[in-house]
């Protein structure tokens, strides 16, 4: 397991549901996961009781900016917490690689823990680098509840990877992974009961890995996504359902979402006529499911 270092600073966030949006993240209990799954790009572990690395102004500054772009697709509030409790807490440690507990887990942490570390993050810049949007991005994913694009059940339709090079590329420097580590967190799919709710293949999504050609039988690489796509959206739009869009992306209707997703018929209405964002997600997960039981489970989760 490898350890954040003791640190004597926190600097976290406190995702916080202004009244009128009070039925948004307490809803979305990330519920059927028997263990607390966590998604990591590097080589990190759950932490103990050790307070977070703070992290520089510019650091801080541009996880700032790409978490509040996912904030636009839902209806929940974010209030930055300079030193105090808040519910997820970002650390910046180069030790401990990329990862983050999924979804309401952060919950579980211990107090003062880091929830999130995001490793590899320039403090000579302001702006991010391509990998940068990558990694922040991803890990947002997680706090939201997204998992593993490539773990879902639906991935080996569209690509199976070769495992011994799968094992070999995560094993060098940069991972250093065990062969369980690489399983947990690369190759082995994500069983149905451990799925909240789904959406079609997203290869685009942020929640995929980028891998090349030659881990793969088909020959089929995955591309470096450095920002949300239209479906990762859609799936934010309908599980944290703002009732009426973003300013800063005023098309994002739940009608829009929905058509983005290609759902239709009965649910259809019932979502784009619900004015109650826990009822638009029950009927966004009731619509997943049936596509699970048609597809006999292989849909991809999001």
């Amino acid at each position: 397991m490898f350890l954040i270092p003791n640190l004597v600073r926190l600097w976290g966030y406190l995702l916080h549901n202004l009244r009128k949006y009070l039925r948004g993240w307490d809803s979305g209990d990330i519920s059927g996961f028997e263990e607390p799954l966590k998604g990591a790009l590097g080589k990190g572990t759950l932490w103990e009781q050790n307070e977070p690395e703070s992290g520089t102004d510019n650091q801080r500054e541009k996880t700032r900016v790409l978490l509040e772009e996912c904030f636009i697709y839902t209806n929940l509030v974010p209030i930055w917490v300079e030193d105090g409790e808040g519910m997820v807490r970002i650390s910046f440690d180069d030790e401990c690689g990329s990862s983050s507990l999924v979804g309401r887990y952060c919950q579980r942490a211990p107090p003062k823990s880091a929830t999130t570390n995001l490793e590899n993050i320039s403090s000579a810049t302001r702006q991010p680098s391509l990998e940068e949007a990558f990694i922040i991005l991803h890990e947002c994913g997680h706090i939201f509840g997204f998992i593993h694009e490539h773990q879902a059940p639906a991935r080996p339709k569209h690509f199976n990877f070769i495992e011994s090079e799968v094992q070999r590329e995560f094993g060098k420097d940069g991972h250093r992974w065990s062969r369980e580590e690489t399983r947990k967190n690369v190759t082995r799919p994500h069983q149905q009961k451990h799925i909240e709710n789904c959406s079609q293949f997203d290869r685009n999504s942020i929640m995929m890995y980028r891998f090349p050609a030659s881990l793969t039988y088909e020959g089929v690489g995955t591309p470096l996504n450095t920002k949300l796509s239209d479906i990762d959206k859609a799936v934010l739009t309908l599980n944290y359902a703002r009732l009426e869009p973003h300013l800063k992306a005023p098309n994002w209707t739940v009608a829009y979402a929905v058509d983005i997703l290609g759902i239709e018929g009965e649910l259809k209405e019932k979502i784009v006529s619900s004015k109650d964002c826990r009822d638009i997600r029950a009927y966004y997960t009731e619509w997943s499911t049936q596509q699970m039981e048609s597809l006999d489970g292989k849909c991809i989760v999001s």
